[in-house]
């Protein structure tokens, strides 16, 4: 289950404040520990990431053993639940048994008016549903309760789960103590003054969050923090309380098309890469009006099956991001100034779906098609299950949807979606949508499929469906390419008649990319115009996309470390899989491992993100997580590739596994 499917989220505090035997336990300030910890999981600035302890106020106010019980086995917790679970005030071990001392507690009988603490965590455990969840014991010799849990318990906690016990088998645990590192680190986080902070994430990876208590907690109080099934990845338990939601927010458009939505604060970066032509309103969806008009008479057409093809870099994936988006109606009114120049547009609701197929399998497909269709939901969660549910909601539409599934040839198992799941949903023989699927084409860098033939032509047999070449002469416009080096070449202003010139001379060798023909313009801008010859532009053309990143590396970069660091890590976000990289641990873990033995650390991330250069890389979400890639498929290309004298693609890869795997614990071999 992803963190966008947790719906609830449950915050339940267990303290104790004062005893019947309070010459044995005497009162604690256990209110200001609660609201530490309650301070950061109920703060209101969370919005829907915030945390609620509605029905189990009762159990921060001395509860009874039955309480408790009634409250945690009663509460119908479910997959859609993330839980945080503290438990604060006197604990003991007696009788070889962790207690929970409660109000009535007496000691020498604490088996009577006591809680076992490893049956309070029996009682979550026996959630088999629920993914996410955190259980928090800081009571004296709290780790004493980690030999009671079954060690079947231990093994088999869900991934999404931790249990940390604050202080060490046989010790008392500092009053205030972890409350109080707990209450600073986050106040850390939330002032940038944590390496890993990050204003991008919603959520904090576990793994330098547990390892910073433990160091604070082990240096400033001389306790041993203890966990159980210690996480690696973020948690939907652990909310940043640095994250500006501004800066994801993809633009306003319903979300069956926000799949294919460019984040709000890679907007204008997004629109300069993919209009790419620009008017006095600034960067906008313009030019390719044949291509254009085409789509947008499938879109409106009849029910069929299209295929999107074309080189690496020569706007496929542009155009059918602008079909899309434009269609959108929130879209249409948020930026409507922009949509006025951006002619042709298609008309508003024409795209009904949009799905993004980068790294997903032919059942997150098919689900996320369901979903965003309105089909009911299946009884079960096979593929046949969710073919069987869109085929009963286009059945039941009188106007077929169109649905756009964007680099179908990046997906899992991209065969298998064509043939297992898209062939299935439109056949030939009873189409019942307008489907057009974006694949890039051969010479591309496209997979084979086996028998030699390409992906498209596996989907154009498929589906009888017609094929569309982006870069085919019936469809290229020369003139959007000059436009676009022009004012490259300008920097903003209005090009000279000399800046024109030389546009037109690039754009026409440029090999019908925008990608090469961005790259070449930027180098050549500091260029007189008419000192660029012939023999200088098919130098520069020449060199290839990869020198003309590293030469613009050069040019931004002075210091010769820093620019080797930029390399690296780009290399591994065009090395990565899926949606992209993350940062936090594993970005900078991954780039130290290629390419280089000087070690990369998240520090090197953040200045990456905060230079000019990191406009080559695009901002996305998966699993709550912002990750990053490269912004074009031919770009990633060529830096996978790797430049002279760098380690092959398959050496880089399988250096970064081994960094990968190392830092989950893993210390095996592979081959």
């Amino acid at each position: 289950m992803s963190m966008d499917d947790v719906l609830r989220r449950r915050f339940i505090a267990i303290a104790t404040d004062t005893f019947v035997a309070n010459a044995v336990y005497p009162p604690l300030d256990v209110e200001s520990e609660v609201a530490a910890v309650a301070g950061w999981l109920m703060d209101e600035a969370l919005q829907d990431r915030r945390f609620s302890n509605e029905g189990y106020e009762p159990l921060a106010r001395c509860p009874t053993s039955d309480q408790i019980k009634k409250l945690v086995t009663g509460a119908e917790l479910s997959a859609g639940d993330a839980v945080f679970l503290y438990v604060t005030g006197h604990g003991q071990t007696e009788q070889g048994v962790h207690w929970v001392v409660l109000h009535d507690s007496q000691p020498g009988r604490l088996s009577h008016r006591s809680l076992s603490t490893a049956d309070l965590i029996r009682w979550i455990a026996a959630y088999t549903d629920l993914t996410q969840v955190v259980v928090i014991v800081d009571l004296c010799q709290a780790a004493d309760a980690v030999d009671e849990l079954p060690a079947a318990l231990q093994r088999d906690l869900p991934e999404g789960w931790f249990v940390l016990f604050t202080a060490p088998a046989g010790r008392d645990a500092g009053l205030g103590a972890f409350s109080g590192e707990l209450q600073t680190l986050i106040a850390d986080y939330r002032e940038g003054r944590v390496k890993e902070s990050n204003s991008l994430d919603e959520y904090l990876d576990a793994s330098p969050f547990i390892r910073t208590l433990k160091q604070r907690m082990a240096v400033r109080h001389r306790q041993k923090i203890t966990v159980i099934n210690e996480p690696y990845g973020s948690s939907v338990c652990l909310p940043n309380p640095r994250f500006d939601s501004a800066r994801v927010t993809p633009v306003a458009t319903s979300p069956a098309r926000r799949d294919l939505a460019v984040l709000q604060s890679a907007l204008d970066t997004h629109w300069l890469h993919r209009a790419p032509v620009t008017s006095e309103q600034g960067s906008v969806f313009t030019g390719r009006k044949r291509l254009m008009n085409r789509l947008i008479e499938f879109a409106t057409g009849a029910p069929g099956s299209l295929i999107v093809t074309g080189r690496a870099g020569c706007g496929k994936s542009a155009v059918l991001a602008r079909l899309v988006t434009c269609s959108d109606p929130m879209f249409r009114e948020q930026y409507a100034d922009a949509v006025a120049v951006a002619e042709p547009v298609p008309p508003i609701d024409s795209v009904d779906v949009a799905i993004l197929a980068t790294g997903k399998t032919q059942n997150q497909i098919a689900r996320q098609l369901a979903e965003s269709l309105g089909a009911a939901a299946p009884p079960g969660n096979t593929l046949d299950d969710w073919i069987t549910a869109i085929l009963s909601e286009l059945s039941r539409r009188d106007e077929p949807p169109t649905v756009v599934i964007d680099g179908l040839d990046e997906a899992s198992d991209p065969t298998a979606v064509a043939l297992a799941l898209l062939e299935r949903l439109n056949p030939p023989r009873a189409r019942g949508m307008r489907l057009l699927i974006g694949v890039r084409s051969s010479g591309s860098g496209a997979a084979e499929v086996p028998g030699g033939r390409q992906l498209a032509d596996v989907l154009v047999a498929a589906l009888a469906a017609d094929r569309l070449r982006v870069d085919a002469d019936e469809f290229w416009e020369h003139e959007d390419l000059a436009s676009y080096a022009a004012q490259l070449l300008a920097r903003g202003s209005t090009p000279s008649n000399e800046q024109v010139q030389l546009a037109d001379r690039i754009a026409a060798q440029a090999e019908r990319s925008y990608l090469l023909c961005g790259l070449a313009a930027r180098h050549l801008t500091d260029t007189p115009p008419g000192g660029v010859d012939d023999e200088r532009l098919r130098e520069v053309l020449g060199t290839g996309i990869n020198q003309l990143v590293f030469d613009d590396l050069q040019t931004s970069i002075a210091d010769i470390r820093a620019r080797e660091k930029v390399w690296r890590l780009l290399r591994v976000a065009a090395l990565t899989f899926g949606r992209g990289v993350p940062w936090r641990d594993v970005w900078p873990a991954a780039a130290s491992a290629v390419d280089g033995s000087e070690v990369i650390d998240s520090s090197d991330v953040q200045w990456l993100l905060a230079h000019r250069v990191s406009g080559y890389l695009i901002r996305d979400v998966e699993d709550g997580a912002v990750v990053y890639r490269l912004f074009h498929d031919e770009l990633r290309e060529a830096l996978a590739a790797g430049r002279v004298g760098a380690s092959s693609r398959e050496d880089a890869q399988r250096a970064i596994t081994h960094a990968l795997l190392a830092m989950s614990g893993w210390n095996g071999r592979l081959r």
